[in-house]
C-alpha cells in the first residue's frame, strides 16, 4: 500500500487513527488490499490476525442478530468488520469490494503505545464492566501483589551489605534447599562451570560472585510466583511461564553478545516482562469473574504493563527491570537514550513472535528501533540475528536450567 493511503484512510479508521503518523505509515506499507467479487464470504475465524475494513463497496455482516450492511465511507466502516470476541461472525460481499487487512498485533501494540482510551476496546457490556472494575482496582492499589519468595528477599538484602562474605550468604541460601540445589546445579552448568566441579553453596557463590548469585537466586525463586487457584488459569500461567523462560534465555545470549549489559539482569528482565499478568489472573480468579478468552486477553494486554511495574517496584528490583516491564510491548519504542534492557526484551519477544508465526508477520527485525540500537548487524528478514542461531546450544542450556527450577 502506498504511504498516501495512511493519510487518506488511517486518519479515519479506528483504532489506527490514534497512532502517530510514522506508525500509521509503517502499518500502511505492510497492509494488504484484496479485491473481492460479489457473494464472496469473509469469516472472522480466518481473520484473527488482522483488522479487516471495507474500503470500497458493501458487505453484509452476520452475527449477533439481524444482518448488518456496511458501506465503505460510512461511520460503521471506520471500525473493523469483526470484533475479536466474536469469532463466529462472518460477512458476504454485496458486489465488487476492496478489503483492507492490517496486522492486528502490530496495530494493537502501536495503539497501546499511543495510549488510546480503554473505551475503544471491543467488549460486551458485561465484559466492559469487568474491565473497568479491574482497571479501577489497579489504579487504587487494590490488587493483591505477589510476594517475592523469602529467600530472594534475604539474599537481595545480604548481597547489598558490603561486609557480607560468601560463607554468610551461603548460610542464607541453604535455608531453602531447592534454591541451594539449583545454585549448585547452575554453577556446574556449561554457562558457569570451570575446571573444578563445585559441590557446595559457598564455593558456588565464590565462583559466581555476589551480584550474579543474587540475580540467579531471584530468577529461581520467581517460578513460585507463577501460580493460580483455578485450573483454567493454571494452564494459562504455565504457558506464560514457558514463554517467559524462552524470552529470558534469548535475553541472556543477546546481552552477552552486546557486551555492555549484565546477562543475568537481562535474563531477569525477560523472565519478568509479563509478570503483571499474575495479579490480574489472581484477581479474576478471586472475584470469580467470568470472561471469554478474548475478553481476558484484552484485559491482560491493556493492564499488565501497569500492574507489572507495580510488582517489580514492590519487590525493589530497580529501574532497568521496571522500564522493561512497562515498555517491552511497545515494539516501535524509540527513546532518546541509547540501548537498554528493554530493547533486549523487545528483540527477544520479536524473535519469539516471528518464530511462532513464520511468514505471517509484517514486522521485521530491522523495522524495530530496539534492534538497530543494539547494533546486532543485518538480520535475515525473518530468520533474525545470526547470534541467536549461533548460540542455540547456550540457549538450550539456559532453558534446561530455568525449566528445571
Amino acid at each position: 500500500m502506498a504511504e498516501t493511503t495512511a493519510d487518506d484512510l488511517f486518519g479515519r479508521l479506528r483504532p489506527l487513527r490514534t497512532l502517530r503518523p510514522d506508525l500509521q505509515n509503517r502499518l500502511a506499507n505492510r497492509a494488504r488490499v484484496q479485491e473481492l467479487l460479489a457473494g464472496q464470504p469473509i469469516r472472522a475465524e480466518h481473520e484473527s490476525g488482522w483488522l479487516v475494513y471495507v474500503i470500497s463497496g458493501k458487505v453484509s455482516v452476520f452475527g449477533g442478530g439481524s444482518p448488518q450492511i456496511i458501506s465503505a465511507g460510512t461511520a460503521r466502516a471506520c471500525d473493523p468488520l469483526f470484533a475479536p470476541e466474536r469469532p463466529q461472525d462472518y460477512a458476504t460481499t454485496l458486489g465488487p469490494c476492496l478489503i483492507l487487512r492490517v496486522d492486528r498485533h502490530a496495530a494493537s501494540l502501536g495503539a497501546s503505545a499511543a495510549g488510546y482510551e480503554i473505551n475503544d476496546v471491543h467488549l460486551s457490556e458485561t465484559e466492559s464492566s469487568i474491565f473497568h472494575q479491574v482497571y479501577a482496582a489497579t489504579v487504587k492499589g487494590e490488587l493483591t501483589l505477589p510476594n517475592i519468595p523469602d529467600v530472594a528477599v534475604r539474599v537481595q538484602k545480604a548481597a547489598a551489605d558490603e561486609k557480607i562474605n560468601a560463607h554468610q550468604l551461603a548460610r542464607i541460601v541453604q535455608m531453602d534447599m531447592a534454591i541451594a540445589g539449583g545454585l549448585i546445579h547452575t554453577v556446574n552448568s556449561p554457562l558457569y562451570r570451570g575446571s573444578k566441579h563445585i559441590g557446595n553453596v559457598r564455593d558456588a557463590i565464590v565462583r559466581l560472585g555476589l551480584d550474579t548469585t543474587r540475580r540467579i537466586v531471584t530468577t529461581m525463586a520467581i517460578r513460585r510466583v507463577f501460580k493460580a487457584r483455578m485450573a483454567t488459569l493454571k494452564k494459562r500461567l504455565f504457558r506464560l511461564w514457558d514463554r517467559s523462560v524462552n524470552v529470558s534465555a534469548l535475553c541472556y545470549v543477546i546481552a552477552r553478545r552486546c557486551g555492555s549489559f549484565d546477562p543475568e539482569l537481562a535474563m531477569l528482565a525477560g523472565l519478568l516482562h509479563h509478570v503483571g499478568v499474575v495479579p490480574i489472573l489472581d484477581y479474576v480468579s478471586g472475584q470469580e469473574l467470568e470472561l471469554t478468552d478474548d475478553a481476558l486477553e484484552t484485559l491482560i494486554h491493556r493492564l499488565h504493563p501497569m500492574v507489572g511495574e507495580m510488582v517489580v517496584n514492590y519487590w525493589g528490583l530497580g529501574p532497568e527491570i521496571a522500564v522493561a516491564v512497562r515498555e517491552s510491548d511497545h515494539w516501535f519504542r524509540n527513546p532518546d537514550e541509547g540501548a537498554d534492557y528493554c530493547d533486549i526484551v523487545i528483540v527477544a519477544e520479536l524473535y519469539q513472535h516471528i518464530a511462532a508465526n513464520p511468514g505471517d508477520s509484517m514486522l521485521h527485525f530491522d523495522d524495530v528501533p530496539a534492534y538497530l540500537r543494539l547494533g546486532l548487524g543485518l538480520p535475515e528478514r525473518q530468520a533474525g540475528p545470526a547470534l541467536i542461531h549461533e548460540a542455540r546450544d547456550e540457549i538450550d542450556s539456559i532453558l534446561r536450567l530455568l525449566k528445571g527450577f
